[in-house]
């Protein structure tokens, strides 16, 4: 009786990992794209204040 209860409690564990396994890789590639979004929001920042203050052209 106790081996079944402690296989269906690992089975809920190694279920509940993988869930989490994939939530934090999908948590990941979000992270990823708006530090990727951010970064070119600040060149294209850059690139606006670069040309405001080209007073040589």
């Amino acid at each position: 009786m106790m081996g079944q209860n402690m296989d269906i409690f690992m089975g809920m564990f190694s279920y509940s990992s993988i869930s989490l396994a994939i939530i934090k890789q999908i948590l990941e590639i979000l992270f990823y794209l708006a530090g990727i979004k951010l970064f070119f929001k600040g060149v294209k920042a850059l690139d606006i204040y670069i040309n405001k203050n080209n007073h040589w052209q």
